[in-house]
C-alpha cells in the first residue's frame, strides 16, 4: 500500500501543502489555502482534508512554522524571567551602540524583549577561562524561585557571564529551580548558544525561553488534533539550519524554528537551480506578507551564525542565510508625509487582505497593482477558490495613489507600485551578492511563492542576473523544499584561541568531542550510523575584529596554515576587498562547530520522460496586458500543458493554480525536463 510523505508549510496569510509517494516520489498532491491566525492549526487541517490522502497513508508529515517568529515580533510570549550575575542587570536593555541606519533620525532601538522587573540577579562570577571568582550564591537562587512562584512565570532563561566556557554555575541554578519549580521549562545559555556576545547570547536564551511554553502548547494541541482524526504520525519541525528536527527537541529549541519556513523554500529553490544546471543560485521567495532572498554558491546553502529577528533582535543559532524584506503580494501601497510613493512593509495579510478580495480591505496592494494590469486573472486565482474584483482594486488605487499625486491613469499608479516593490527587492538581491562579493552575472535567480515568478524576469533584469528558474508548483515549493530536509543539529564549542596558540591535535580532540556529541544525539532519534554525516566549520577572525566568518573545514585538520590561514585570507579578501599580510596580524580561532545530519527519504524532482511539446499546444487566449507604458497583447499560457521543451517568448502569462508567470518583452522561457520554466532576460 502506497504511503506519503507530506509537506506543509503554514505562513501569515497562505497556508502551502505538497504530498509525495514515499516508494515512487511521485507528487500527488500540491494546494495552498488560506491561512487561519490565530489558529493555525485549523488551516494546516484544513490543507490536510483538501489534499484527499487517507490519515493512514500519511507516513511522515514536515512542519514549517511561523508560530515562533510571530510570537517574539508581537510580543506575546510566555511570562519569562531571566537571571543573570549581579551587575550585569542591564545587558539586555543596554543592547549594541551600533546601528544599521545611521541616518535614520527617527529610529528608536526594540524594545527588549522582556521587560526589567523580570530580569532578575545572583552573587556568583567565573572568569574569562571559566575559572570560579565567587561561587554561586543558593540563597540567591531560592529567593528567585519564589518570585517566580508569586508571578506566576511561565518559563526561566540562565545566561551567566563567561557561562560559554565553564557551564557548572547556570547547571547548579537550574537543577536548583527544577526542584522548586517542577513543570516550569528552564533554558541555559550554554546548552543554547555556548558562544562569546554577552548581549547576543542574552537575548538568544530569552527568545528561547519565551518561546518553550508557547511552542509546547502548540505541538502538544496539533499531536491532539491530528491524533483525533486518525493521523497515525508524529510531525518533524522545519528549522532554521536548513534541517527537520523532533517534536521534543522543538520543544528544548524552539527559536530554531524561527524562520523555518524561507528556510525550506532555499532548500527547495536550490534543489532545482541544480537539476536545472545552475551551482550558483539566488532564491526568491515572495509569499503574501514578505521576500525571503538568499544566495547559494557551488550548490550549498548559505550558513549564518548569527541572525536577526525583526530587524535588530540578534539569534546566536546556525541558520541559513536569508534577507528578509517587507514586500509580498499583500504589501500596502500609500503616500508618506512626504509625498513620496511608498510600498511596504506593512501588509494587508490573509484578512483583510488586497482590496480586490472583497474582504473590508481598503489600502491597495501589490495584488491589486498585479490585477489592474491584467497580469493576474481574476476568474483563475488559487484555481477560482478566490473570487477577486478587479473594479475594486482599480477604484482604491485610483483614491489612494492615482488622485493625490495627479497621475494620469490608474495603470500608471499600478505600475509604480510595482515599480517600487521591484527595486525594493533588487537591493535585496544585491544585499545578499555584490555586497558580499559575488557577481550576480554569475548566478540563475529562482523564483518560487505566490508572488515571486510574476516579479522575477523584472528583477532580474534590473540586478544583471542574465537567468530565472521557475520551478515546477513554484506557488508552493516552500513545502516541497521542507520535503528535501535531512534531520539536522548543530553543535558549538567556543576556543577563542589564536591559530599561533593551538596545535593541530587540540583541533581534532575538540572535533572528535563534538563529532561524538552530535551522532550520539541523531542515534537516539532512530538514526542509523550509516546515516548520518558529520560536517566540520570554524568561526574565523582576525584577532583585532570583532565580527568573525564562518568556513568549511574538513574533517580532520593537518596543515593550520593551509586549511585555516590561507582559506581565511581567501574569504577575507572575497567578503571585502582585503586582507592582511601574512604575518601582520594573527588568525583567531573563535568557535569550531560541527552539524549532525541524519539522512531520511527525501523527495527529488522527477524528469518528465516522454513528455516533449510545443507552447502552441499550451496556448488558452490572449489579454491587453500592460507592460512599459502601455497596454499589449499578449498570449496567455496553461503551465501544466507546457511540456518539455517549448519555448514561450514574452509577452506572455503563463497561468497555474498556485502562482502566475510573467515573461516580459524581449524575454524568453523554455521547459526543462525537469519542468522548470528557464527564462533568459
Amino acid at each position: 500500500m502506497a504511503q506519503y510523505k507530506v509537506g506543509i508549510d503554514v505562513g501569515g496569510t497562505f497556508t502551502d501543502l505538497t504530498a509525495v509517494n514515499m516508494d515512487s516520489g511521485e507528487l500527488v498532491a500540491c494546494l495552498k489555502v488560506p491561512s487561519t491566525p490565530p489558529a493555525f492549526i485549523d488551516g494546516l487541517m484544513n490543507s490536510l482534508r483538501k489534499s484527499g490522502i487517507p490519515p493512514s497513508k500519511v507516513k511522515l508529515i514536515i512542519h514549517g512554522t511561523t508560530i515562533g517568529t510571530n510570537s517574539i515580533i508581537e510580543r506575546t510570549g510566555a511570562r519569562t524571567l531571566l537571571i543573570t550575575n549581579r551587575g550585569f542587570r542591564d545587558v539586555l536593555l543596554a543592547q549594541r551602540g551600533g546601528r544599521e541606519q545611521i541616518y535614520d533620525l527617527d529610529w528608536e532601538p526594540q524594545l527588549p524583549t522582556i521587560r526589567r522587573r523580570n530580569i532578575v540577579t545572583v552573587r556568583g562570577r567565573l572568569d574569562y577561562r571559566g575559572v570560579e571568582l565567587t561561587p554561586l550564591n543558593v540563597e540567591d537562587v531560592m529567593e528567585i524561585a519564589k518570585i517566580a512562584k508569586e508571578r506566576e512565570i511561565e518559563s526561566i532563561g540562565i545566561c551567566f557571564i563567561n557561562s560559554f566556557v565553564n557551564s557548572s554555575h547556570e547547571i547548579q541554578a537550574r537543577e536548583i529551580l527544577e526542584r522548586e519549580l517542577p513543570g516550569v521549562p528552564i533554558c541555559i545559555s550554554y546548552e543554547l548558544a555556548p558562544v562569546m556576545k554577552e548581549y547576543e547570547r542574552t537575548n538568544s536564551t530569552v527568545i528561547n525561553a519565551l518561546l518553550m511554553p508557547i511552542m509546547t502548547k502548540y505541538l502538544d494541541a496539533l499531536l491532539a488534533r491530528l491524533q483525533s482524526e486518525s493521523y497515525k504520525t508524529e510531525p518533524l519541525i522545519i528549522h532554521s539550519g536548513g534541517g527537520v528536527m523532533t517534536i521534543n527537541a522543538t520543544r528544548l529549541i524552539p527559536a530554531r524554528t524561527c524562520i523555518s519556513g524561507p528556510a525550506a523554500g532555499v532548500m527547495g529553490g536550490l534543489t532545482y537551480g541544480k537539476v536545472a544546471g545552475f551551482q550558483n543560485v539566488i532564491t526568491l521567495d515572495m509569499g503574501g506578507t514578505s521576500t525571503d532572498v538568499s544566495l547559494c554558491h557551488d550548490g550549498k546553502m548559505g550558513f549564518t551564525t548569527e541572525w536577526n529577528l525583526a530587524y535588530d533582535l540578534p539569534v546566536l543559532i546556525p541558520a541559513i542565510d536569508v534577507i528578509t524584506i517587507g514586500a509580498g503580494g499583500g504589501s500596502i501601497a500609500c503616500i508618506d508625509e512626504t509625498g513620496r510613493l511608498m510600498n511596504g512593509p506593512q501588509s494587508a495579510g490573509a484578512y483583510p487582505g488586497p482590496i480586490c478580495y472583497d474582504a473590508g480591505g481598503t489600502n491597495p496592494t501589490n495584488t491589486d497593482a498585479q490585477l489592474v494590469l491584467q497580469r493576474l486573472n481574476p476568474d483563475t486565482l488559487l484555481g477560482g477558490e478566490v473570487k477577486v474584483r478587479k473594479d475594486l482594486a482599480c477604484e482604491g488605487i485610483k483614491e489612494k495613489i492615482a488622485k493625490p499625486l495627479g497621475m494620469k491613469s490608474v495603470e500608471e499608479a499600478a505600475a509604480g507600485i510595482l515599480e517600487i516593490a521591484v527595486f525594493n527587492m533588487v537591493n535585496a538581491v544585491r544585499i545578499v551578492s555584490v555586497e558580499r562579493g559575488y557577481d550576480p552575472t554569475d548566478f540563475a535567480l529562482v523564483a518560487f511563492g505566490g508572488g515571486g515568478p510574476m516579479f522575477a524576469a523584472e528583477i532580474a533584469r534590473a540586478a544583471m542576473i542574465p537567468t530565472v528558474i521557475v520551478p515546477p508548483h513554484s506557488g508552493v515549493l516552500s513545502s516541497w523544499g521542507g520535503l528535501t530536509a535531512e534531520v539536522r543539529h548543530d553543535f558549538v564549542r567556543s576556543l577563542s584561541r589564536t591559530t599561533k596558540e593551538v596545535s593541530v591535535d587540540v583541533l581534532n580532540k575538540v572535533y572528535g568531542e563534538l563529532d561524538k556529541i552530535a551522532t550520539d544525539t541523531l542515534l537516539k532519534e532512530g538514526i542509523t550510523e550509516d546515516k548520518i554525516t558529520l560536517e566540520h566549520y570554524a568561526d574565523l577572525k582576525y584577532y583585532d575584529q570583532s565580527v568573525a566568518l564562518t568556513l568549511n573545514m574538513p574533517q580532520r585538520i593537518s596543515n593550520i596554515k593551509k586549511e585555516i590561514e590561507d582559506a581565511y585570507a581567501q574569504r577575507q579578501e572575497m567578503e571585502f576587498g582585503y586582507s592582511m599580510p601574512p604575518g601582520f596580524t594573527d588568525v583567531e580561532l573563535v568557535n569550531l562547530r560541527v552539524s549532525g545530519l541524519g539522512e531520511i527519504l527525501v523527495a527529488k524532482p522527477t524528469e518528465l520522460l516522454n513528455e516533449r511539446g510545443t507552447a502552441e499546444e499550451a496556448k488558452v487566449g490572449t489579454r491587453d496586458v500592460y507592460f512599459e507604458g502601455s497596454f499589449i497583447k499578449t498570449l496567455i499560457y496553461d503551465r501544466s500543458k507546457l511540456k518539455v521543451g517549448a519555448k514561450v517568448d514574452g509577452p506572455a502569462i503563463i497561468e497555474e493554480v498556485n502562482s502566475t508567470v510573467v515573461i516580459p518583452p524581449r524575454a524568453s522561457g523554455t521547459v526543462d525536463k525537469y519542468g522548470n520554466i528557464i527564462i533568459k532576460v
